[in-house]
């Protein structure tokens, strides 16, 4: 088996358990802004002691207008956006994974795949 395969299959379940991390990172910042009522900038929240993935997910979600900033520090959800944002992404996996099935489709049609 080449030296890749080798790396890609080692590294497989450390970067599936990464991606669970940080999706469960953004659930729990969107959950804890949701349980504060910050819902607009007059019920905004501050995000201090945010682990460094929280202020990741927040710097990306300000910048998917998911959520609102003052100027003091403080953050809400928009909540409209927010389901905006999960439908595209929703939709944009849902995307890919058809694009998946039918390219391994037509490999097994043509042979290149054996099951």
């Amino acid at each position: 088996m080449p030296r890749n395969v080798e790396i890609v299959q080692g590294l497989s379940p450390v970067l599936s358990l990464v991606a669970v991390a940080l999706l469960a990172t953004r659930r729990r910042l969107i959950e804890r802004l949701r349980g504060s009522g910050a819902t607009g900038p007059a019920s905004a929240t501050s995000l201090s002691g945010a682990s460094a993935p929280a202020r990741w997910w927040t710097r990306r979600l300000l910048g998917a207008g998911v959520i609102g900033a003052s100027a003091d520090g403080r953050y809400w959800l928009i909540e409209e956006q927010w389901q905006r944002y999960r439908a595209a992404r929703r939709r944009r996996a849902l995307t890919i994974v058809a694009c998946l099935l039918i390219g391994l489709a037509l490999m097994i049609g043509l042979g290149v795949v054996r099951l």
